[in-house]
């Protein structure tokens, strides 16, 4: 059996499964209507947010004809990134369900296709071909779907994660994945963890157990030798462990990853290579209980269960939240181990692919479930700890208040009895939280430093808090944190931790005044460059028997209660009555002589003659809280909104609300770490407020946006730019002389000045307005892309590394590639040259010379050349017989009487349309003969038929210009071909070494 008939027999159950037909004709979708879909769906997953609201902002980033041979005449599916974030494949016919998968992550890319992602797309397209081959109908229940997704509103409920993504990991098989894997000297390069690892690495790193291992284990790899672990010994640095890295991850991060995940390939046997390293799926089972103290040793096979017990119990592991290691096997498509960590309401699974992040999103487990790969798929379920999960700072007693009242604005002591559960010491700090009755998070109010607290030594602390200022009466939460000395996270420690306090009234002072009602200030949080004064306003009311004359004094206090500064004082020298008040009293002052920080006003007062007391809270709140920030870095409200949504993108930087940055030490010395900066496809018009502090950049991708300018002069470490699709029209690249690649395509740019990045390898800089490109200094350079710009010179002399050049459509007279003896890819296409010698380029396998003013073209000395294009030049004759590698060829529309030199083996592989009338000689000089298609009638209306004897199955229907149009798989009782739907014209007919014209009327 053929591999096109094993597919379709695979693809069969499939297609009848997910495709079953009822009653209704199926039809295809329109790529406007796939918009449509994509963005009602989008609309449902957020909730109808108005900013998504906007078709143009849906990009199509491929169709299946993009991914795979046009099998069909319309496209099986339709990948769209939606705005800001996230994906959605819609189908391309409505015999399938309306949205096959997604994703409110992340975006979706060609270029970043991995095996597993393809394979899904494989599933849908063969699926639907073979659905549409057949003839299969729309079934009610999808038409009903098709219905739903084009107005999602009319659903009885939105479309809603039942259970989110349990894995917030997005890990590979690479650096620095596979920093500990064995290394290969043949290859020059260590082998990859391998998918099963990096499966059962994740689902450990969301338990974040066990601190340790169990046992040792030695094996002996065929190719690496005996290779070991001992998992005992090792202690696992789960709180290095990142959800993603990149290039600002430290080394203790990336040997913190490392280790497991070659302790996971070591307790796999993993095979290692350096292409791919494999193990059985289910071993992940076996290893997790024998090494790793894991509860499991379950596997269930897909075949032993119907669809719906199948589904369920799934989703009863997921219910539990208990990721579970997925995996299939299959002899055409290879080994697959995926981790499936929830599920929606329309009964899509999600699946991290286990590849960096890319393509994690929903899929219907029905679309993959009944193929022979899905049936021998199985599953690890029910994987857990054998015991919980513990902190490392537990608390085994509830904290203890230590006072039978609190009273406002008072200090408060507080006991916590904690214990170390981990095997190692722990050194950092332990906090105090305050939460009001809702569980918001209003303020630290203890803090203390630990040092080397011991293993399972319980240890009593007490806390004398800072004054509860802020408060007013009711209930209150205090629970306990604690922050390893390395780490910037402060974590909530375990057991019962959560002591609920009542404030009660404070106390009376012996102030004859109480507040009136609460105090207002002009601002409570304030940045000192933009306002240099804090103005609090309030009232007071006489709470005493006697007149009040005196003095009503605000102060500014710390976190600790102690007096920084008087605000202001107010004289009253007109007698406050008993019960009578004062009202909207101002206090103002300047606060530039305070430092960044957390601050309280509050209020006192002094009879005449006496001392100054608190003025009573009479249930208000009597210390008013502001906070001093330092300035804000960015100012552009665009890149604040990108900020915000990215946050993940700069880490360790502290980001406000609305995105933005303050101008503190802590955030530019964050900033200034950052080495990887991706802000592709985000509307942007400048980013310079947040570049110029990042002085350690290495690579920045910035992508489709609208930049005008783009101010690099600060980052002089940068290696990589990918500028791509703006509108930059001047890039200034003298101080970034470390530039190893320059991706500047798709701009307004006149002139490029490369002369200071002398280790430049690749330059990418089509479409955009150049007329000169010096490239003198540029001798390391092995990529260069500059076409559709304007130049009429070319010198490459010096770039002698040059292995790839595409200069097509500019205005090209001369190109001298003498000098370029390692290239191996040329494409100088719509130029206007008139002489190309070639004889230098010996390693050179793709050639596309076509629409120039060619009038010889020797090729003898290019026997490596597999691809050739030189249509539409001025050629008298062209030798390819030296070319025995040659696959794609095109020499049409040459000169009068064009002779095409091939060998007989050539004349089999190519036809018509690859030399279109070319007189065709052997090696010898003798004419070559085709053997043509009987085609009739021809001309046609629409339907013609071929001669049996000339049936070769396949059968192709291209235009003039090569392109394909139609295919169809005929038999001997069926000979008729119908192109009714084609416009008039002519046309070829192919197939296996034969060739036809037919002429539609």
């Amino acid at each position: 059996m053929n591999m096109k008939n094993l597919i379709n027999r695979m693809l069969m159950p499939l297609a009848l499964f997910i495709l079953l037909s009822y009653a209704a004709f199926a039809k295809p979708i329109s790529l406007e209507e796939a918009k449509e879909i994509a963005m009602q769906h989008n609309l449902q997953i957020n909730k109808y947010s108005i900013e998504l609201q906007d078709p143009s902002a849906y990009k199509l980033i491929a169709s299946s004809h993009d991914v795979f041979s046009k099998a069909t005449k319309n496209p099986t599916f339709y990948i769209y990134n939606f705005p800001q974030k996230g994906w959605v494949i819609v189908a391309g016919d409505d015999i399938a369900r309306p949205i096959l998968a997604y994703s409110k992550e992340g975006s979706y890319s060609l270029e970043n296709l991995n095996d597993n992602a393809k394979y899904w797309l494989e599933i849908y397209d063969s699926a639907i071909s073979e659905a549409i081959k057949q003839g299969v109908s729309q079934s009610e229940k999808i038409a009903n779907e098709w219905l739903m997704a084009r107005n999602p509103k009319k659903r009885i409920s939105l479309l809603d994660e039942v259970v989110p993504a349990l894995i917030k990991t997005k890990w590979g098989q690479y650096s620095p994945y596979n920093n500990l894997c064995p290394y290969d000297e043949k290859a020059n390069n260590r082998t990859v963890t391998g998918c099963v690892a990096t499966t059962m690495a994740q689902i450990m790193k969301y338990w974040s157990f066990p601190v340790s291992g169990r046992g040792e284990k030695t094996y002996t790899d065929n190719k690496y030798g005996e290779l070991y672990a001992d998992f005992a010994n090792t202690t696992y640095d789960w709180d290095n462990m990142t959800n993603e890295y990149n290039q600002n991850s430290t080394d203790e991060q990336k040997t913190a990853v490392a280790t497991l995940m070659y302790h996971c390939g070591i307790a796999l046997s993993m095979r290692y290579g350096v292409a791919g390293s494999s193990s059985i799926n289910g071993h992940i089972a076996s290893s997790l209980k024998s090494y790793f103290m894991y509860d499991t040793d379950t596997i269930i096979t897909r075949s032993n269960y119907d669809d719906n017990t199948w589904a369920d119990i799934l989703k009863e592991n997921l219910d539990n939240s208990q990721p579970i290691a997925y995996g299939g096997r299959n002899r055409n498509f290879g080994s697959h181990s995926f981790i499936c960590d929830g599920y929606d309401t329309d009964g899509r699974f999600h699946f991290n692919l286990g590849w960096n992040g890319n393509s994690n999103g929903y899929y219907y487990i029905d679309s993959i479930s009944t193929l022979k790969f899905n049936l021998s798929q199985e599953a690890v379920i029910n994987i857990k700890p054998i015991k919980e999960l513990n902190s490392q700072v537990s608390l085994l007693n509830p904290l203890e208040l230590k006072q039978e009242i609190v009273y406002q604005n008072s200090t408060v002591k507080i006991d916590a009895n904690i214990v170390n559960n981990k095997v190692e010491s722990f050194s950092g700090s332990i906090s105090l939280r305050l939460f009001d009755a809702e569980d918001n998070f209003l303020m630290n109010i203890a803090e203390q430093k630990i040092d080397n607290l011991e293993v399972n030594n319980p240890t009593e602390v007490t806390f004398e808090t800072n004054p509860l200022f802020n408060t007013s009466v009711g209930n209150y939460y205090v629970k306990l944190y604690y922050k390893h000395d390395i780490s910037h996270n402060w974590l909530l420690s375990s057991g019962n931790n959560k002591l609920e306090i009542n404030v009660q009234k404070a106390l009376s002072s012996e102030s004859q005044l109480s507040l009136y009602s609460s105090p207002i200030l002009e601002a409570y949080k304030i940045d000192k460059e933009k306002v240099s004064n804090i103005k609090a306003t309030a009232s007071f009311i006489n709470t005493s028997e006697e007149d009040f004359t005196g003095v009503i004094s605000a102060s500014i206090y710390d976190e600790k209660g102690t007096i920084i500064k008087e605000l202001a004082s107010y004289n009253v020298t007109e007698a406050i009555a008993p019960s009578d008040h004062i009202e909207n009293i101002e206090f103002s002052n300047t606060i530039l002589d305070l430092d960044c920080g957390i601050y309280f006003i509050g209020f006192r007062s002094k009879y005449e003659g006496g001392e100054f007391a608190l003025i009573n809270t009479n249930n208000f709140i009597s210390f008013v809280k502001f906070e001093i920030v330092p300035p804000e870095l960015i100012t552009d409200l665009q890149l604040k909104k990108w900020i915000k949504f990215n946050i993940h993108k700069l880490p360790e930087v502290v980001v406000n609300e609305d995105g933005g940055i303050y101008n503190t030490t802590e955030n530019l010395e964050a900033l200034a770490k950052i080495e990887n900066l991706n802000c592709t496809n985000s509307e942007l018009i400048s980013i310079d407020e947040l570049i110029r502090h990042m002085l350690n950049l290495k690579i920045l991708e910035c992508n489709n946006n609208s930049l005008i300018e783009l101010d690099l002069s600060k980052n002089i470490e940068l290696t990589t730019l990918q500028c791509n699709n703006n509108q930059i029209n001047n890039l200034d690249l003298s101080k970034n002389i470390e530039l190893i690649t320059l991706q500047c395509n798709n701009n307004q740019i006149n002139n490029l000045n490369v002369s200071k990045n002398i280790e430049l390898i690749q330059l990418i800089c089509f479409k955009n307005q150049l007329t000169n490109l010096d490239l003198s200094k540029n001798i390391n350079l092995t990529s260069l892309s500059c076409y559709e710009n304007q130049l009429t010179n070319l010198d490459l002399s010096k770039n002698i590394e040059l292995t790839y050049l595409t200069c097509f459509d500019n205005q090209l007279i001369n190109l001298d590639l003498s000098k370029n003896t390692e290239l191996e890819r040329l494409y100088c296409t719509n130029n206007s040259l008139v002489n190309l010698d070639l004889s230098k380029n010996i390693e050179l396998y793709s050639l596309y010379c076509d629409e120039n003013q060619l009038t010889n073209l020797d090729l003898t000395k290019n026997i490596r050349l597999s691809e050739l294009v030189c249509k539409d030049n001025i050629l008298n004759s062209l030798n390819i017989s030296p070319l025995l590698d040659l696959v794609v060829l095109n020499c049409c529309n040459q000169a009068e009487g064009f002779i095409l030199y091939l060998t007989n083996k050539q004349k089999n592989i190519f036809n018509e349309y690859h030399y279109c009338d070319a007189i065709l000689k052997e090696k010898d000089g003798s004419i070559c003969e085709i053997e043509w298609l009987d085609i009739y009638p021809n001309p046609t209306a629409g339907k013609f038929f071929i001669d049996s004897k000339f049936f070769a199955g396949e059968i192709k229907i291209l235009n003039l210009a090569g392109k394909i149009l139609y295919r169809e798989t005929l038999s001997a009782e069926k000979t008729e071909i119908d192109i009714s739907n084609l416009p008039a014209g002519v046309y070829f007919v192919i197939t296996k070494g034969k060739i036809g014209k037919v002429v539609k009327n």
